[in-house]
């Protein structure tokens, strides 16, 4: 029984981000969570990333007339497969949902005449609005950006989808 407390409490500070002692360099390696940044709700546009995104558009009924013209201010990497239109591109991050093994790309749309131009898993921010456009015969939501800007990996590349 002692053992089984033991096991959930270890679990647990590895949830919580916790350090082990210098001898158990174990539970330093497993801590992956600084290296995700936090997918709760965010009242500000420009603030929310990737997933929050998702999750704001596939809750909401009408999304493209509701987040038409809705300023964004989104990172990721470049991701081109998978889609025909040449002027699309995904700027995709990884997101956590359960541990590093769940990992799973989740990206948005951007709609730019550059798009064929830019690298595959190349990172970018990429600032602008959201706008309708119908893809493969669905109207989604694209962002349409006034600004693409190459940017490094950053240090939090990962979403953490589970918290």
């Amino acid at each position: 029984m002692l053992k089984t407390i033991n096991l959930w409490q270890d679990l647990a500070s590895l949830v919580k981000g916790a350090k082990g002692t210098p001898e158990d360099k174990s539970n330093e390696d497993a801590d992956f969570w600084r290296y995700a940044e936090p997918a709760g709700k965010e009242s500000d546009p420009l603030k929310r990333n990737v997933l929050q995104w998702r999750r704001l558009i596939l809750s909401t009924k009408d999304a493209a007339s509701v987040f038409a013209g809705q300023p964004v201010q989104v990172l990721g990497y470049v991701d081109r497969s998978n889609l025909t239109e040449p002027h699309l591109f995904n700027l995709v991050r990884p997101v956590i949902r359960c541990c590093l093994d769940d990992t799973v790309p989740l990206g948005i749309p951007v709609f730019s005449r550059d798009a064929e131009q830019l690298t595959p898993d190349t990172w970018l921010m990429v600032t602008g609005l959201l706008a309708p456009l119908t893809i493969n015969q669905r109207e989604s939501l694209v962002v349409q950006p006034d600004n693409i800007q190459l940017i490094q990996r950053p240090e939090r590349a990962y979403i953490n989808g589970v918290f």
